[in-house]
């Protein structure tokens, strides 16, 4: 076996040396990206290790690491367009049966006709509290995945259980956070005050610019005397108004209430939306992070190997 090795290494060097130096370019991206792959989930898997779980009513702001149960803001609810059910989070795609003859060969493949993904907001809550969870931009772990066939592009509703034989020329593929999931969330805790800083002089320019585009419902609010036209008196009754429609806009929004909002971090670091533990997530790092550096050290041995053999030919 090692001879058929040596000799495979010894054909491998032999190669002219366009194709050779193509192989060692080759060999040696595979190498990187398995390197570059590998480290960055371990570095995930330190980050879930090493972060604490906080609690919504006392996280810190900034990056934090929170498990809550998903709901729903006050209004419509989030449906799934695929399936029509209600859920925190979908992502669907729909896919159409192709078939191509390539050398006298029958070929089938799924070719993508559509594909969307919610970035509806939705509330994630624990035990002290609730946060708003803006999905853009999260790497989200569904806790349901399906697909079934279909013979056009409206689905019909899922069947109740998977078969081994599907027929259509359709396919329907959807993910859900499903509401009431307990979900782990690695992203960017902030809170929004509710007391505001306010520029009363601009926004009773702004709303005077408003009413002044609407003339005739300017001149019949306020028109006193009939004539058509805002007088300088009647002027000072609209400016006084907007001051007094400014002032209780203010104060409406001083007493809105605090709410936080989890979100996409501004550096690099990871947005999780997980359905599964952090326990099994960072169990799962690991295990890609380390099989993916053997990799890369299995493939480094290889180019060494090439390089070597290549030099030592006569």
């Amino acid at each position: 076996m090692l001879d058929s090795l040596d000799a495979q290494f010894a054909a491998a060097a032999a190669q002219p040396q366009a194709e050779f130096y193509a192989m060692v370019a080759v060999l040696l991206a595979a190498t990187l990206a398995a390197l570059y792959f590998g480290f960055r989930a371990l570095i995930g898997a330190r980050w879930i290790a090493d972060l604490p779980t906080s609690r919504i009513a006392s996280a810190a702001q900034g990056y934090v690491e929170l498990e809550g149960h998903t709901d729903l803001l006050p209004g419509p609810a989030i449906v799934s367009p695929l399936s029509r059910t209600a859920c925190a989070w979908w992502w669907y795609k729909i896919e159409k049966k192709v078939t191509r003859y390539r050398n006298g060969r029958r070929q089938t493949t799924w070719q993508t006709v559509t594909h969307q993904r919610s970035d509806e907001l939705f509330l994630l809550r624990d035990g002290t509290g609730q946060c708003i969870v803006d999905p853009d931009g999260a790497r989200i772990i569904p806790s349901l995945k399906r697909s079934w066939t279909g013979h056009s592009l409206q689905p019909g509703p899922p069947p109740a259980k998977r078969g081994w034989l599907q027929f259509g020329n359709h396919r329907y593929s959807e993910a859900l956070l499903q509401l009431g999931d307990a979900v782990y969330a690695l992203g960017y805790f902030r809170t929004q005050h509710g007391v505001q800083d306010f520029d009363e002089r601009g926004d009773v320019r702004a709303l005077l610019a408003e009413w002044k585009a609407d003339n005739p419902s300017l001149v019949a609010r306020f028109d006193e005397d009939g004539d058509g036209q805002i007088s300088v008196a009647e002027w000072e009754a609209v400016r006084r108004a907007a001051i007094r429609e400014v002032r209780q806009g203010h104060v409406a929004q001083a007493v809105t209430p605090d709410f936080n909002v989890l979100g996409r971090p501004p550096d690099r670091r990871p947005f999780l939306l997980s359905s599964i533990p952090q326990d099994h997530i960072r169990r799962r790092k690991q295990g890609q992070g380390w099989a993916l550096v053997a990799v890369s050290i299995v493939l480094f041995a290889l180019l060494a190997t090439l390089l070597q053999t290549r030099l030592a030919l006569p």
